[in-house]
């Protein structure tokens, strides 16, 4: 085989296995490393859709190819800036719509020009008059539906794929895809029952129509592809006056969604030139505008479609859109100074926030100038998270919630997260950050530069011999009043902790690589952290255990912490913590690498992607491992996991949490170490149960209470519990999705779900909802259906402030909760033989917060 046809079929395989990727992890390949099969699969996956978007709009071949191969050129130069990354077919269809749209407009005045136009193949005129008319009205109404509607139609009428599938890409739960693609439908057939158009007559059409199941020719995704990832040689190999007007079309659309951001502020200016005119000045006469002249919309998505100059939207003022606009942007200035306090020119300025995917994001944004100064602008949202937090497992004291996913680093802790941070950094210098005071014009800032003092260190193995290849990066930096330690170090030795610091960076430092990796003998440096600050590095390596080294950039020996703390007979023997200079050595201690498979423990299917946490169960080991002691892995796709870097302890715990997509119960489970330092196996079996599905609504509107928490108990009484003996938690929690839908998970028998209002807290009940209740009437009715004791009916009518459940699959263990805890409460006993229960849960809102809306309304 020739060397050409090998690279042909390693190109056709890596492809392949691109396939099997989702959006959002090829969109970040391809940002992060400019991965060209990782964008070849993104072209071929929704080339088809983006193909009949812009064969809908433009009658040519030519032009068709043109929008098309625009697309995705503004795709590769906006991959890294795309939010919603798991919406990328909504995004992409939005794009070619527009392009489209442009190149409709500007295309009779070419062909003027041309003398020979290449025309689409034609079925009938009659035919294909119905498919053009059709088909656009259809993408038309579909680009100027909500993000949220238009996602889950084009996922799953435009592009064919299942619901189940469309929940995976778009991270929410079936019942939720399932409303939004109703409510798309309802929207889009109103809108084109105006237009004389059935939805159910355009999506027939799309399905029967050869050109719906057309694949794109080959020869156009290869251009596709040369021209995206590198437009000037892609020029060169066609014509070049093709490849330039592709460039053109594609700058022309960035610079309208890019205008789209700052259209409010005109409007803000607008509004402004017009309040002479309601106080009786009379306004100067604005030009006549042409008819047909579109603007862009004042939204950052590129799905929306472009609307009539001088059109307004119902039901929206025009001064609420300016001011809203206004305060949705956040301008940030200042100036950067040096260790000498003069301005410092050539600082690079960089903002914390959220990615998106709700990953934190460290990017730059700017340099200062000469004077020192600098501005930037950045929207408000990403300083919020696009998903709420999901939260799931243990609910003991009903407010205690652990994540999903804890913190894989401290990036994520609230306390030293970057999020709306600026930081100053600049080479030979040490840095220096501030956080923003989003209030309108209160983000002025000055950052001073100070001197650098680099950290090295060594790092060596349990026997003294210095690891190679080790891993370092910082994970939490503190600075102190006046960039002293003195007076941290001073409590330090009386405490064996550090006072927090009057600033907090969490993460490594931006423009910087991540991780620093030892030598061969074990040492290594790093720079640009500044002087007098305390920074916790995390190290890890071969067979040595993952931990935490604070260290001081300051020119020290090591500080020790007491061993004893308290006074007179209250004193207690405690290990001394340490802190090391910036300059030091580090013996660290062995790790052992735990290793196993998860299971359905009725079944024996291996389970992927459940939530591994592995720690020592006795924290006498001295070292520090992750934010909260434990370290983090998922299983693979044949149900293994491996975490490595744990300290070598006498016991260690470990933690299975599904997924909230699965219907499994989590597992808690304690293994013994044994000798040697290989390898320790522990396989997990989790128990299954029966998925409870529903919404939490408000029982007065009808409306979804979004971010309620919604908990599932088994009764004290049900013989269930007995399958999860050993096993953990016995119970299972969830958070409302924006539409109110949630799903849990129950053993079969008599099961308690309770809902909590979003408002409430582990201080304060909610003001907006009233208590849950569970009547005599509903006791009785449900103990005598499903024929229960009737002695345990008399005892849940006596405790009326109080329901006694299960949260554990120990038999002899049970926990009290106050009813007024929760805001609903529902008794429901799902059949073994079920394989799913539909259950809603209802708000009743308090008489004076009902009373407070309507007069709001009003």
């Amino acid at each position: 085989m020739s060397n050409k046809q090998t690279v042909a079929v390693l190109r056709h395989i890596r492809l392949l296995a691109g396939q099997e990727r989702n959006d959002e992890e090829l969109l970040r390949s391809f940002a992060e490393r400019r991965d060209e099969n990782a964008f070849s699969a993104l072209v071929q996956r929704h080339g088809p859709l983006v193909q009949r978007v812009c064969q809908c709009a433009l009658h040519h071949c030519q032009d068709a190819e043109d929008a098309f191969q625009a697309t995705f050129l503004v795709l590769a130069r906006q991959a890294g800036s795309i939010r919603k990354r798991q919406s990328l077919a909504s995004w992409l269809h939005g794009v070619a719509y527009r392009l489209s749209m442009q190149l409709r407009r500007s295309a009779a005045r070419r062909r003027t020009h041309e003398k020979q136009v290449k025309t689409m193949p034609r079925r009938s005129p009659c035919d294909e008059l119905s498919w053009r008319e059709v088909q656009a009205i259809l993408h038309e109404e579909v680009a100027r539906l909500p993000s949220k509607y238009q996602d889950a139609f084009v996922l799953c009428c435009l592009e064919g794929i299942s619901r189940v599938d469309a929940a995976r890409k778009l991270g929410l739960c079936e019942g939720t895809v399932s409303s939004r693609l109703a409510q798309a439908r309802k929207l889009l057939q109103a809108r084109l029952n105006r237009r004389g158009v059935s939805l159910a007559g355009v999506l027939g059409i799309a399905a029967l129509s050869p050109r719906a199941r057309a694949a794109v020719p080959p020869s156009l995704l290869r251009a596709t592809v040369e021209l995206a990832l590198s437009p000037k040689s892609a020029g060169a190999a066609a014509t070049c006056a093709a490849a330039a007007r592709i460039i053109t079309l594609a700058k022309g659309v960035e610079q309208t969604m890019s205008a789209s951001k700052f259209k409010v502020v005109l409007s803000f200016l607008l509004v402004l030139c017009l309040v002479p005119a309601g106080l009786g000045v009379p306004a100067a006469p604005s030009p006549a505008r042409p008819a047909e002249a579109l603007t862009p919309t004042a939204s950052d998505s590129p799905g929306m479609a472009p609307r009539r100059a001088g059109a307004q939207q119902p039901g929206r003022s025009p001064t609420s859109a300016a001011v809203k606009g206004e305060l949705e942007t956040i301008t940030v200035k200042g100036r950067v100074l040096g260790p000498d306090d003069k301005v410092f020119g050539g600082a690079r300025l960089y903002l914390g926030h959220y990615g998106p995917n709700d990953e934190v994001a460290v990017t730059e944004r700017a340099q200062s100038n000469a004077d020192g100064r600098f501005e930037f602008r950045f929207p408000k949202s990403q300083l919020s998270k696009v998903h709420p937090d999901q939260l799931i497992g243990s609910v003991f004291g009903m407010y205690t919630l652990e994540r999903l996913e804890p913190p894989l680093s401290a990036e994520a802790d609230p306390l030293f997260t970057p999020i709306g941070q600026v930081m100053a950094v600049a080479e030979g210098v040490g840095c220096d950050w501030s956080r923003i005071d989003p209030a309108p014009g209160r983000s002025e800032m000055t950052l001073k530069l100070v001197k650098d003092v680099p950290i090295r260190g060594r790092i060596l193995d349990p026997e003294g011999k210095p690891v190679a290849g080790a891993k370092l990066r910082p994970t939490r930096i503190r600075a102190y009043p006046g960039e002293d330690l003195t007076a941290a170090l001073a409590e330090f030795r009386k405490s064996n902790d550090f006072p927090i610091g009057s600033k907090l960076w969490g993460g490594p430092l931006p423009g910087q690589p991540r991780t620093v990796t030892t030598g061969s003998d074990g040492s290594f440096r790093m720079a640009g952290l500044g002087s007098e600050r305390l920074v916790i590095l995390r190290v890890e390596g071969p067979a040595i255990a993952s931990t935490d080294i604070p260290i001081m950039t300051r020119v020290s020996d090591e500080v020790a912490g007491p061993d004893k703390l308290g006074e007179g007979r209250y004193t207690v023997a405690v290990k001394p913590e340490r802190v090391y200079g910036a300059t030091f050595r580090y013996l660290a201690p062995a790790s052992r690498p735990i290793r196993g498979m998860v299971t359905d423990k009725q079944t024996g299917k291996r389970l992927a992607g459940v939530l591994i946490r592995v720690g020592p169960s006795n924290r006498s080991s001295g070292t520090m491992t992750t934010s909260d002691g434990m370290l983090t892995t998922r299983t693979d796709e044949e149900g293994r996991y491996e975490v490595v870097g744990c300290p070598k302890s006498s016991r260690y715990e470990i933690f299975a949490q599904p997924t909230d997509t699965s219907h499994y119960f989590s597992v808690r489970l304690q293994i013994t170490d044994i000798s040697g330092v290989g390898p320790l196996t522990s396989d997990i079996q989790l128990p299954g149960g029966i998925p409870i599905r529903g919404r939490v609504i408000d029982e007065r509107t009808g409306k979804p209470v979004p971010g309620a928490r919604v908990h599932c108990y088994p009764d004290n009484l049900n013989p269930s519990i007995r399958a999860l003996e050993g096993c953990g938690n016995a119970e299972s929690s969830a958070i409302a999705d924006p539409d109110g839908f949630f799903a849990v998970t129950a053993l079969s028998g008599p099961c308690i779900l309770g809902a909590v209002a979003p408002d409430s807290t582990v201080h304060a009940r909610s003001k907006a909802y009233r208590e849950g209740e569970l009547t005599d009437k509903e006791i009785d009715d449900f103990f005598n259906k499903y024929k229960l004791p009737p002695d345990e009916a008399e005892r849940m009518k006596r405790m009326k402030k109080a329901i006694i459940v299960k949260t554990t699959g120990s038999a002899d263990q049970w926990h009290l909760f106050r009813r007024d805890s929760f805001n609903s409460l529902v008794l429901i006993h799902p059949d073994e033989k079920d394989k799913e229960l539909k259950q809603d849960l209802k708000l009743r809102p308090n008489r004076w917060a009902a009373k407070a809306r309507d007069e709001s309304s009003k």
